[in-house]
């Protein structure tokens, strides 16, 4: 038996990976804590896909970034460019990109194709 006290500390050193890895854990966290089904893919060479998660029969992938400088609105405009491509829509799917329309005034209207 010791009769001391033994401290043991652990550095851990953060780089841009560790930061990225800590965003896709607090993301899978977000995504489990209301229900959705998460698998994590996250590493160096993932093809850029770090989470991927089921919402009812509807596969998501999802690349988190961990960016330095502030996020700014033509970086959401951007990524809100990315989010779906396909070749035709439904009406629903129509009205529902139509709604993003507040958030941008300078996007285009998605129109039938």
């Amino acid at each position: 038996m010791y009769s001391e006290s033994s401290v043991v500390a652990v550095l851990i050193q953060e780089t841009t990976y560790t930061r990225g890895l800590i965003g896709e854990v607090d993301v899978i966290e977000i995504l489990r804590s209301v229900g959705i089904e998460v698998i994590h893919k996250g590493r160096r060479g993932d093809g850029g896909v770090d989470i991927i998660c089921k919402i009812r029969d509807i596969q998501i992938w999802i690349q988190v970034k961990n960016w330095r400088n502030m996020i700014e609105v033509l970086h959401v405009r951007k990524r809100m460019s990315d989010i779906v491509v396909g070749n035709k829509f439904s009406p629903s799917a129509i009205d529902e990109a139509n709604i993003s329309e507040d958030l941008s005034s300078s996007q285009p209207k998605l129109n039938s194709l």
